[in-house]
């Protein structure tokens, strides 16, 4: 009962809750970063799994790709803006 006070008192503040994050497999709500390379991958990735169970939530680019674009355009001496 307390709760929902708070949270209608945060809402007439336009204050709002964010969702945390959980699992579809387990429900848990702490989640690691673990790089690997896939069998019959030449690249690694980064996985974003659940911290409790290892379900997999995200997989995102082991390479900064962003660093790589900018350290090619220095050589290049092309700009960026």
């Amino acid at each position: 009962m307390v709760y929902k006070k708070i949270v209608i008192y945060l809402l007439k503040l336009n204050l709002y809750i964010m969702a945390q994050s959980k699992c579809l497999g387990c429900g848990g709500t702490r989640f690691e970063a673990v790089v690997n390379e896939p069998s019959g991958s030449n690249y690694k990735l980064v996985f974003i799994q659940c911290s409790s169970c290892g379900g997999v939530v995200g997989i995102t680019s082991f390479t900064n790709t962003n660093v790589l674009i900018e350290q090619l355009a220095k050589k290049l001496n092309v700009r960026l803006d």
